[in-house]
């Protein structure tokens, strides 16, 4: 069978805690025609000296200042040679076979597309907290419902090189804006149906004033909906109910300080989004 390369990004600033296990998780894939790339917002923990401890196992990483997560992303994009490009954060993990089996999918399909799957949320106290199925459907692109996975979705480099790669603009959601592109123009989306990746939660977040939560959530949401022609009554619902979201967590940020809200979050989620029968 035809073997593509495939490239892994990682982007990471000031990563140290969690690095080094997602790096193992790349370097110990079973699949083995792997090209792998760390991009470094410019860490002023000890993030660099792990990343030289496997440099041996890395195909190139840089360090330097950018202007934000997508950014750095498409910094890695642009560096990558593989046929099929994944992005792994630096504190998640793949699963020993997930680039083996996402390159399953795409040696049946060997056409422009976009793989992705399931994944698992955990967390180091409760370990496995909650499980998200991906939904990147005709049906969920036209109801604004579509569940994108970050770390599942593994993206062919020619789609970036016809359409782009992530608008930063997009602070919370270039990821949705850029698979609303792809969808626009015609790129197919395929679902492995299988947990691929692992999320871990409390990575980012905490406290921001209503005013971030709306320039940044309501009013990002609002132009990219609007920009992709989604139903005007439809994209009503969206920002109502991220309204209320928004509302609701700032609120209890501010009433039950970081820690207890975060608490209160993850058993939120792992009563809502239950792990499947196994």
């Amino acid at each position: 069978m035809y073997n593509p390369l495939v490239s892994i990004i990682t982007v990471v600033f000031n990563g140290e805690k969690y690095l080094e296990q997602a790096i193992e998780s790349v370097i110990n894939q079973s699949y083995q025609n792997i090209e792998y790339i760390i991009i470094d917002g410019g860490s002023t923990d000890g993030t660099i000296e792990i990343i030289k401890q496997y440099e041996d196992s890395i195909d190139c990483w840089i360090s330097e200042s950018d202007r934000g997560l997508y950014d750095a992303m498409n910094k890695g994009i642009a560096l990558a040679h593989g046929e099929i490009i994944g992005i792994l954060n630096s504190d998640d993990l793949y699963f020993q076979d997930t680039v083996l089996e996402v390159v399953k999918v795409y040696q049946k399909f060997q056409n422009p597309c976009v793989i992705y799957g399931n994944m698992l949320k955990f967390n180091e106290e409760q370990g496995k907290v909650s499980w998200h199925q991906g939904n990147l459907t005709a049906q969920a692109f036209k109801t604004a419902k579509i569940v994108i996975n970050h770390p599942t979705c593994f993206v062919q480099r020619s789609l970036y090189e016809q359409f782009g790669g992530f608008k930063p603009e997009y602070e919370v959601g270039a990821d949705r804006e850029l698979m609303m592109r792809f969808h626009s123009q015609g790129v197919i989306f395929i679902n492995t149906n299988q947990t691929i990746a692992k999320f871990r939660l409390g990575g980012t977040t905490s406290y921001q004033s209503l005013v971030s939560i709306f320039k940044r959530e309501i009013i990002q949401e609002y132009k990219l909906l609007n920009a992709y022609a989604i139903n005007k009554t439809r994209i009503a619902i969206v920002l109502s109910n991220k309204v209320i979201q928004a509302f609701r967590k700032w609120l209890l940020y501010k009433l039950l300080g970081e820690k207890l809200t975060n608490q209160i979050i993850m058993l939120y989620v792992s009563k809502k989004f239950t792990l499947p029968s196994q």
